[in-house]
């Protein structure tokens, strides 16, 4: 079951100044104050993980992340039944462009 991609695009795409769209396989970090977009009182700030697909058919791109082992590990246990109890992925989520930034590697 797909996690919703809705939303709007803020002005400018995004990203950090300089730096290209991204693309499968970019690491990425969430932004300060975004929250998962199927559970909003879920905040997901300084979580990391890599881009594994891209769906650039909507006006803000949107990114499927996979959340990187050192971000499972501290899963808040909640977060993952609260997950499987709607049959989703809790490794994954879908995020808008706005709501992330390339990581540093």
């Amino acid at each position: 079951m797909p996690r919703t991609t809705e939303g709007t695009c803020a002005e400018g795409n995004g990203l950090e100044m300089g730096s290209l769209p991204l693309e499968a396989g970019d690491f990425i970090v969430v932004r300060e104050g975004i929250t998962d977009p199927d559970f909003p009182d879920m905040r997901l700030d300084g979580w990391t993980g890599i881009v594994i697909d891209v769906d650039r058919r909507a006006r803000c791109p949107a990114y499927l992340v996979r959340w990187s082992e050192s971000c499972l590990d501290r899963l808040p246990p909640e977060y993952r039944a609260r997950c499987e109890s709607r049959d989703l992925a809790f490794d994954r989520t879908w995020l808008l462009e706005e709501d992330v930034k390339p990581a540093a590697v």
